[in-house]
């Protein structure tokens, strides 16, 4: 059976359309691929910048690495604790209150809200990012909630928590030792303190808080 040159005619036009769409989608494909290994090169970079202490051209390289690609999550992230460095709380939640987010972008807001001393939000993106992904960050979020409502218990509680996902961060230590001393427990305190020191044996802040407990139980 032959075909019509009017049927051939348009089953070449709808070929070539077919074949622009798939053409177009294609460069789509490329240029979003593009897009986001510009935006990875860009996180290196405001990485780094940070890691420097150039924080507010680490803002501005991060900034540009999420335009590109609005989903490169660490790139978020480490705007968030930038911006934190910087004291600029408020911008910080601002910039991390996007509809995805992952367990490490709700602690990050929880530490600029707990700054900003709205402890119920922090205690809420503490508690959501737990549920996400156990992490020691969060947990310590939640020992300082705590410990701020005057929970004491609940507050070393989660120290604890902190300190058996990531044993070796002083800072948990510390926290957890400031705490023991407020519940009158010295001993246990300076077990802490010294733990403490063995991680950062060059911390003025650790043996200060350490001398003065021994002082309270010697007295």
């Amino acid at each position: 059976m032959k075909i019509s040159q009017t049927v051939k005619t348009t089953l070449g036009i709808a070929s070539l359309f077919i074949f622009g769409l798939l053409f177009g989608k294609l460069l789509d494909l490329t240029n979003t691929k593009d897009l986001a290994e510009q935006s990875r090169t860009l996180f290196g970079k405001g990485l780094e910048a940070a890691e420097k202490g150039n924080y507010r051209e680490s803002v501005e390289i991060l900034s540009k690495s999420i335009k590109l690609d609005s989903t490169n999550i660490e790139a978020r992230n480490c705007l968030g604790k930038t911006l934190l460095r910087m004291e600029k709380y408020a911008e910080a939640i601002e910039r991390l209150n996007v509809t995805t987010v992952d367990a490490k972008t709700l602690t990050i807001r929880g530490d600029a809200y707990f700054a900003l001393e709205n402890y119920s939000a922090a205690f809420a993106d503490y508690s959501e990012s737990l549920k996400i992904s156990p992490n020691a960050s969060a947990y310590a979020g939640l020992g300082n909630v705590f410990v701020k409502m005057n929970n004491i218990p609940e507050g070393i509680n989660n120290y604890t928590k902190a300190i058996e996902l990531k044993s070796d961060c002083a800072d948990y230590y510390f926290v957890r030792g400031k705490t023991f001393n407020r519940q009158g427990k010295y001993e246990e305190a300076i077990n802490d303190f010294n733990i403490a020191l063995k991680i950062e044996p060059d911390n003025a802040v650790y043996k200060q808080n350490k001398e003065f407990t021994e002082k309270i139980l010697t007295y």
